[in-house]
């Protein structure tokens, strides 16, 4: 978690570390990024930064999770009205949504794409892994209600499908990121309509 000290800085300042940050990390994956270049190009000095973050691996989840709360408000993931029949038009918004939010940043989109490599990472992984589980719980919970609404196919084994499902979104993703004018507002375009609907038929019950 970052400190206190990072918590204290203006709204501004933490935006402008960890945009930059997040820059750096994009292009260069975790293993690659310098801490010390993103200092310096923060004007931050390796001894302040350490009132700031434990490591780079403590700024590269606090990057991760800003990516996150970025790309997919957390306020938008409450499902208390969330029905079968509404279920799939409701993942629909937060889809274009997300696609919407990281066309306009695509190099926070880069560093969500880089976190499975950062959780690999031999020295650092489990921490990063760690710090990171709740966003993996949340998606969980996005799941377990489908199933409990009967709205996912049950004819694959869950852990099977959950593969099929990443493999497919993250070629969605890694398209989309190469071609981010497909991603049209206000509503996404055909071209994002076109990807959901790909996920939709993958996933979606066989009565739905």
């Amino acid at each position: 978690m970052p400190r206190p000290r990072f918590q204290r800085l203006s709204p501004e300042r933490r935006a402008q570390i960890l945009e930059t940050a997040a820059k750096h990390f994009a292009e260069h994956g975790y293993d690659r990024a310098s801490l010390n270049r993103i200092l310096a190009e923060c004007a931050v000095s390796k001894g302040a930064a350490y009132y700031y973050f434990d490591d780079k691996a403590d700024l590269f989840s606090t990057v991760v999770e800003e990516a996150v709360r970025v790309g997919l408000d957390t306020e938008a993931l409450r499902m208390d009205d969330v029905d079968a029949a509404s279920f799939w038009p409701w993942v629909r918004g937060l889809y274009v949504r997300q696609l919407l939010a990281y066309r306009e940043h695509p190099h926070l989109w880069r560093v969500v794409k880089s976190a499975t490599d950062a959780v690999g990472h031999e020295r650092d992984g489990a921490r990063i892994a760690e710090r990171l589980a709740p966003l993996v719980e949340m998606m969980g919970g996005l799941l377990q209600r489908a199933l409990a609404l009967g709205v996912v196919r049950t004819d694959l084994p869950l852990d099977l499908l959950v593969s099929m499902i990443g493999g497919l979104d993250d070629a969605l993703d890694r398209w989309f990121l190469a071609h981010p004018d497909a991603i049209e507002p206000p509503d996404g375009g055909p071209m994002v309509a076109a990807a959901f609907e790909s996920l939709r038929q993958l996933a979606a019950s066989r009565e739905v």
